[in-house]
């Protein structure tokens, strides 16, 4: 059964039926008669967030949990790396998307950054540069 969404809403894409995200819910918990149509109907994301939901958390019982709810073969690695996307965005967490630099913790790290740079690029260099940081 295929299904895409439509402001918010699950709509089954050969009827055009919408259905809400509760029923959507409802239909992820309950045991079909095909286990084809709950894979269809139920990303392996969402999966993973119904397994924590239940208070499975551990990756080999998780898996053993989704194999046995959806028929759905998953390895612990991929279980593991939803998990942690889940718990991330609950947190608020997550990468800020720039390089994790350490600032300076001495003068003497100070000097020697400037020293790479009068090395790299010239001591006039250097000197312009600062003359028009400070201006």
């Amino acid at each position: 059964m295929p299904t895409k969404t439509k402001k918010g809403k699950k709509v089954d894409a050969e009827k055009e039926v919408a259905v809400e995200p509760e029923a959507a819910a409802d239909v992820a918990e309950a045991k079909p008669a095909s286990l084809t149509q709950a894979t269809a109907a139920v990303s392996k994301m969402d999966m993973v967030r119904i397994t924590l939901q239940e208070g499975v958390t551990k990756p080999t019982e998780g898996v053993d949990f989704i194999k046995s709810r959806w028929g759905v073969e998953m390895p612990t690695t991929m279980f593991s790396a939803y998990k942690n996307n889940i718990q991330k965005k609950k947190v608020g967490g997550g990468s800020s998307g720039g390089r994790g630099r350490r600032q300076p913790s001495s003068a003497g790290e100070i000097i020697r950054g400037v020293k790479g740079l009068v090395d790299r690029y010239g001591a006039e260099v250097v000197r312009d540069v600062v003359t028009a940081l400070t201006e």
